[in-house]
């Protein structure tokens, strides 16, 4: 249990430019995960305008949607360090 203590307090004592590059990759992979859900939902929305009439709302929404796409995508880190 110390060493866990000890760990912790080693990862906060430490500054974001010295994050190991696994978390750093874990934590673009969190965050395309979530703008992937976004998009998703963002997606839904959009299709409800379109079927409610609202086609430049939709429009504008479907717009965003591939916004937020295309951000998830190029986000996540496909790069493997194979060393």
């Amino acid at each position: 249990m110390d060493d866990f203590r000890q760990k912790i307090k080693a990862i906060i004592q430490t500054d974001g430019s010295a994050a190991p590059e696994p978390v750093k990759k874990a934590a673009m992979g969190c965050l395309s995960v979530v703008l992937l859900v976004v998009s998703v939902l963002i997606l839904l929305i959009s299709m409800g305008l379109f079927q409610d009439g609202s086609w430049l709302f939709g429009s504008v929404l479907f717009l965003f949607f591939l916004l937020t796409a295309v951000m998830a995508v190029t986000a996540f880190p496909l790069k493997q360090d194979s060393l």
